[in-house]
C-alpha cells in the first residue's frame, strides 16, 4: 500500500509507491488544494525518488542512504502563486488558445524553476523524520524529460 509524505507543508505529495528495509522508490506530485478551472485538488506529477542504503567504498565514502532524485524539465513552477504548469508540448497544449499558447511558450523559455527551491532538501528531511532512511544520507538530484512510452503485453484495458 503506496504512503504519502506531505512535503513543505502539503504543497507536494511524496507517494511512497514501494518501500523496503534497504530501499524505496516513489514519486513527487506538486499538489494545488485550491483546484483550477472547476476541479478540486488538482497534483501535477513532477518527479520520481529511488533511495537504497550504498555500501560505501573503502577508503572514499562510508555507507550510507542514496536518496536520488528524478524531476521532470517540462513543468515551470510560480513560488508567488505556488503553481506547477505543464510546458512539455505548448503547441498542443493550447490547441486554437493563441492567448493560452503564448503563456505557455513563455512560461518553458522563461528561467523559473522546475519545482521549488527547498524540495530536494525536504523530501531528505522527510525521509529521515519518517525513519525510511537514516544517516548518514545523501540527495542526488537530476532533470529529465520525458521520452516515449514502451507497453510489454497489454497495458491498458482497452488493448
Amino acid at each position: 500500500m503506496p504512503q504519502q509524505l506531505d512535503i513543505l507543508g502539503g504543497e507536494y505529495a511524496l507517494v511512497l509507491d514501494h518501500c523496503g528495509a534497504e530501499g524505496l522508490v516513489g514519486h513527487i506530485d506538486h499538489v494545488d488544494r485550491k483546484g483550477k478551472d472547476g476541479f478540486g485538488c488538482v497534483s501535477t506529477p513532477v518527479g520520481h525518488v529511488a533511495a537504497h542504503i550504498h555500501l560505501g567504498s573503502p577508503e572514499l565514502f562510508r555507507s550510507h542512504w542514496s536518496i536520488t532524485l528524478f524531476f521532470r524539465s517540462d513543468v515551470r513552477y510560480e513560488q508567488t502563486s505556488h503553481t506547477t504548469t505543464v510546458v512539455a508540448s505548448p503547441e498542443r497544449q493550447a490547441g486554437p488558445n493563441r492567448s493560452l499558447l503564448q503563456k505557455l511558450l513563455s512560461l518553458r523559455d522563461s528561467p523559473l524553476p522546475f519545482y521549488h527551491p527547498d524540495l530536494p532538501r525536504e523530501i531528505g528531511r522527510a525521509l529521515l523524520a519518517a525513519k525510511f532512511c537514516h544517516e548518514p544520507a545523501s540527495v542526488t538530484v537530476h532533470h529529465y524529460e520525458s521520452g516515449p512510452f514502451l507497453h510489454f503485453g497489454q497495458v491498458y484495458d482497452n488493448d
